[in-house]
């Protein structure tokens, strides 16, 4: 399971590698209890009876059961001639899975600057981290993103540098912010502020 042992998110890839050099894989299902399969691939049967798949590499989404605690992934392969063979993996969910939420004001919730330099007001909640703990980043496109530092309640920003996706235009300039806690849930919030250089 992509080399975790331990993740906050549910939905983890199950990559799946399996040899048969008589008949030939046929089907993969994934199983989060050993009794319910869900058919993640099916091979088309040749003349013979046999798939001619001697080698099968392939990675699946998943999901597994919400809740912390050890999950346990059942992988079960048949081969043409229907023989199965069935392998377990192991992932542990943490319990903190919910994202900080976050209130971003531009200069206070001012609603126009004739400055590109602004004054960005960060307000985190988070259920499980402390303010120390976490880290924030910025971005005026959504796109183009700031590199990740220790969260801080204020942030000098300009609001037109290309860099993070800003152009120099008057207009309304939209400033994004993301938190992400201990446990690597990512928040995000959005301002926006009129900018017009020459009044």
């Amino acid at each position: 399971i992509e080399g975790l042992e331990k993740t906050y998110n549910p939905n983890v890839k199950v990559s799946v590698s399996a040899t048969d050099s008589d008949s030939g894989v046929w089907k993969v299902e994934l199983s989060n209890d050993g009794v319910s399969y869900t058919q993640k691939y099916v091979a088309t049967k040749n003349a013979d009876g046999s798939t001619g798949i001697s080698s099968f590499s392939n990675t699946f989404d998943w999901a597994v059961p919400l809740g912390a605690g050890t999950k346990v992934i059942y992988v079960r392969i048949t081969d043409a001639v229907g023989r199965q063979t069935v392998v377990t993996d192991t992932v542990t969910l943490a319990e903190d899975m919910l994202p900080p939420s976050i209130t971003l004001l531009i200069n206070g919730g001012a609603t126009s600057t004739t400055s590109s330099s602004v004054t960005l007001t960060i307000s985190v909640f988070d259920n499980a981290s402390i303010s120390s703990q976490m880290q924030m980043a910025f971005s005026n496109d959504g796109t183009l993103w700031s590199p990740w530092e220790p969260y801080q309640q204020t942030k000098a920003w300009d609001i037109t540098n290309p860099s993070y996706g800003g152009t120099t235009g008057a207009g309304v300039k939209k400033v994004y912010v993301r938190v992400r806690d201990q446990a690597q849930n990512v928040g995000l919030a959005s301002a926006e502020i009129a900018y017009n250089p020459n009044p």
